[in-house]
């Protein structure tokens, strides 16, 4: 009803993705199939949010079981930005983590030029957050491809990126140092970080993921 009304108001481009969005968010309750449609309109209707809805498309598919289709879709938006972009890295740990295809997501995160991002963040033309996400991503899929020394060097590099808001990489980075049969080393690395868990309970969640 509201949709229909919008249209007819000739609502904003907002207006009607605030619609859609309400829509799929009843949608995926009570029907996903529906959902998925509703996410597209989302996207035509709010280009600047392509990123993150398509990603969130991508997941609603594989809930579909719908594995080929996700796949088929990481990989078209993969194609459609440069091999540095760091918008590309989503797509990447989705390709790797969420579609099961580890080797493939290992290629695309080893074409990035790593001095390059260096130089782009130090001029600013991405942020602290994107960084992180490409050595977080790289470390994960050097844990699943057992080279556990870069994905220790990677996740160092995020908590060198800000070192005071590191509790995940902090216990990611204690867990390869287990795999890497450093226990002497990750006990002084949990015990560096405990003090940080303030009360917090530990992020297993987050951790669910390096396995």
């Amino acid at each position: 009803m509201a949709i229909e009304r919008a249209s007819k108001t000739k609502a904003s481009n907002a207006e009607m993705a605030d619609c859609y969005r309400l829509r799929y968010r009843i949608n995926y309750l009570i029907n996903k199939k529906n959902a998925v449609r509703d996410i597209e309109k989302v996207i035509e209707c709010e280009s600047s949010s392509f990123k993150i809805l398509t990603y969130q498309k991508i997941l609603l598919l594989l809930e579909l079981n719908l594995i080929e289709e996700a796949t088929s879709l990481c990989r078209g938006a993969l194609e459609t930005l440069s091999v540095d972009d760091p918008a590309r890295l989503v797509y990447v740990y989705g390709l790797g983590f969420n579609c099961d295809l580890v080797q493939e997501a290992s290629k695309h995160i080893d074409a990035y030029d790593e001095k390059k991002l260096r130089e782009d963040f130090g001029k600013g033309l991405i942020n602290k957050d994107e960084l992180r996400f490409f050595y977080e991503t790289r470390c994960f899929l050097n844990i699943a491809n057992s080279k556990f020394e870069n994905a220790h060097k990677d996740i160092t590099s995020t908590i060198d990126l800000a070192p005071d808001h590191s509790l995940r990489q902090r216990s990611i980075r204690t867990i390869v140092l287990f795999l890497m049969d450093q226990r002497k080393e990750a006990q002084v690395d949990f015990d560096t970080y405990l003090p940080l868990l303030r009360g917090r309970v530990l992020p297993v969640q987050d951790l669910l993921e390096v396995w």
